[in-house]
């Protein structure tokens, strides 16, 4: 299945760790890190977006892009089709609510 949407810059790592706990992937700073870089010259616009995969039990593959005059991350997911109710849940839940950390460790303090 797949999924095309937009969650904010700041709502973007709270997103990631929801999709890997979906997938049962193992979530790091070196995640974060390389996603982090890799959306460094990507452009929704131009049609320029950094892949990465979180492989867990589940596999989910991302697509992001920056949005270059918004606060914006549009993303592409693909991922199996049992998980079609966590990835409709997920894009709810950082769509609609400002996340903020209750623990340390890969978020940026």
């Amino acid at each position: 299945m797949t999924k095309n949407d937009w969650v904010t810059k700041e709502n973007l790592l709270p997103f990631l760790l929801i999709l890997s706990h979906a997938s049962s992937y193992s979530f790091c700073e070196s995640d974060r890190e390389a996603i982090e870089y890799g959306l460094m010259g990507t452009s929704d616009e131009d049609n320029i977006w950094f892949e990465y995969k979180l492989t867990g039990e589940k596999v989910i593959s991302l697509r992001l892009a920056k949005d270059p005059e918004d606060d914006l991350v549009f993303y592409k997911l693909e991922y199996p089709d049992d998980m079609e109710e966590n990835i409709e849940l997920a894009g709810y839940i950082v769509s609609s609510f400002y996340l903020q950390p209750r623990v340390h460790g890969i978020w940026k303090a």
